[in-house]
């Protein structure tokens, strides 16, 4: 089986005019696409995709495709957000966890780690009384 090459849809459009001009001379659409390194069903394909355009056509059909791509992403990413903020809206009113308690541990949390505390042994925050006489 032969590796999958991705061809751009300037190579494709290209690829498109040989094959119009090598059918123009009279070759079957077998030897066309052995002729292009691609397969008959691949030449369908293109040609129902492709047909019609020219080569700046296919460049902003790829431009606009990538871009349509990002701004996908972009959207996904802002649900993720959205329902991230509405699950932890849900959770700020529960009684098992007050909101008040929560802030205290991370503040204790964030005193710690900015002084190199490794959470082990005594707080900072309580100093121990020496048991030693």
């Amino acid at each position: 089986m032969a590796k999958r090459k991705n061809h751009s849809p300037e190579q494709i459009v290209r690829k498109l005019k040989t094959a119009d001009e090598l059918a123009a001379g009279g070759a079957s659409g077998d030897e066309i696409a052995r002729q292009l390194g691609i397969s008959t069903a691949t030449l369908y394909n293109w040609r129902n995709r492709y047909g019609a355009m020219d080569v700046n056509e296919a460049k902003e059909l790829k431009r606009l495709r990538d871009e349509n791509d990002k701004l996908k992403r972009l959207v996904a990413d802002k649900e993720l957000e959205n329902l991230a903020l509405k699950e932890i809206a849900k959770g700020i009113g529960k009684p098992d966890m007050p909101p008040a308690r929560c802030a205290h541990a991370s503040r204790t949390f964030g005193h710690e780690r900015a002084r190199g505390v490794s959470g082990h042994g005594p707080s900072p925050q309580h100093p121990t009384t020496n048991t030693k006489s």
